[in-house]
């Protein structure tokens, strides 16, 4: 084969089977190795740290940071296989670039199955998490922080008695004691730091009794996201519960629309499939996103449901505590 033969199949191999096996044709088997280890090692960092950059910089800075940095290896690869010299001008036998190639396609396929193993986007189907998530929102889903789930995290979980994947906000910590009543929440005895947003809200329109009521924003001073109880549970009982050792208390954050533990109990963290961390867009280009792509479900900020209020909301919000000067009215259930 001659030169220029070897190095045009050389950046050909490079792009097609995947990196490194053009670096085979050339006589360069270490070279070959280096890049053919070089997708894995990046996909193996970027697996690693995802969560922590995106928490850092932001979900769409660490996704573009992710894929520059992949187009950045796709680009090297080839453009090294074009100008590197070659070891041999002796073409590799059939077989071994056949391997290689063999090779070069499993390592892709399973660094594929690695991201999705990690990270998942699901569709939100109902109301149950309005009036942060809407119906058709989608939101990114992190598979591996489930052992260990916070206060105001979005969980992803198995329903105890349906097996259909689930979303619920964490109010509850193993060990503690939950009261809900009239939507507002006490964790041991000491209510969840509350700021009042507005009265007589509608989320929907027209809208439907459930959906007409009280909007405020709740944390517990690490997290804060928006809630909603409709004026029809206004009188509702205190009710009281026990999380045991293993697992957490979950409600909607439309209290009057969702099922949640206070209909089957704390959950068993054994039962979690991800967190949902991040808003990740609608099922339909034609809808107005009701949060920026990337937003973080455990900051509270303004939708499309509650526009009107966005000043109040974002008094309430500045970054994820509460203001103790706008939360000095917490009305605890009575």
């Amino acid at each position: 084969m001659s030169l220029r033969a070897m190095r045009v199949a050389a950046i050909v191999l490079a792009i097609v089977p995947g990196l490194g096996t053009g670096h085979l044709v050339l006589g360069r088997t270490r070279r070959a190795l280096v890049w053919f280890a070089a997708p894995a090692a990046l996909m193996t960092l970027i697996w690693a740290f995802f969560p922590l950059l995106a928490r850092t910089i932001g979900l769409r800075s660490a996704v573009a940071l992710a894929i520059a940095l992949g187009g950045v290896l796709l680009v090297a690869g080839p453009l090294d296989a074009a100008r590197v010299r070659p070891g041999s001008t002796r073409a590799p036998k059939t077989v071994v670039l056949a391997i290689y190639a063999a090779l070069a396609l499993a390592s892709t396929f399973a660094l594929r199955a690695m991201a999705a193993s990690a990270f998942e986007v699901r569709m939100v189907p109902s109301m149950a998490m309005a009036p942060t998530l809407a119906p058709g929102d989608r939101v990114a889903v992190d598979r591996r922080k489930r052992s260990a789930p916070a206060r105001g995290d979005v969980l992803l979980f198995a329903h105890p008695k349906t097996e259909a994947p689930f979303l619920g906000r964490v109010v509850g910590l193993p060990g503690e004691r939950v009261e809900v009543a009239r939507g507002r929440v006490r964790v041991d005895g000491k209510p969840l730091r509350v700021c009042p947003v507005a009265k007589d809200v509608a989320l929907v329109d027209p809208p439907t009794p459930l959906d007409r009521g009280e909007l405020f924003v709740e944390g517990d001073g690490n997290a804060s996201y928006l809630a909603f109880v409709s004026e029809a549970d206004s009188d509702a009982p205190a009710r009281s519960f026990e999380v045991p050792a293993g697992s957490v208390f979950v409600l909607g954050d439309h209290r009057s629309r969702s099922e949640d533990s206070r209909e089957f109990g704390p959950i068993a963290i054994e039962r979690a499939l991800g967190t949902a961390a991040y808003y990740a867009g609608r099922t339909s280009a034609s809808d107005a996103a009701g949060l920026t792509f990337g937003a973080k479900l455990d900051h509270a900020q303004p939708t499309q449901m509650t526009a009107l209020h966005a000043p109040a909301i974002r008094g309430c919000a500045v970054g994820a505590p509460i203001p103790p000067a706008l939360a000095a009215d917490v009305r605890a259930p009575r």
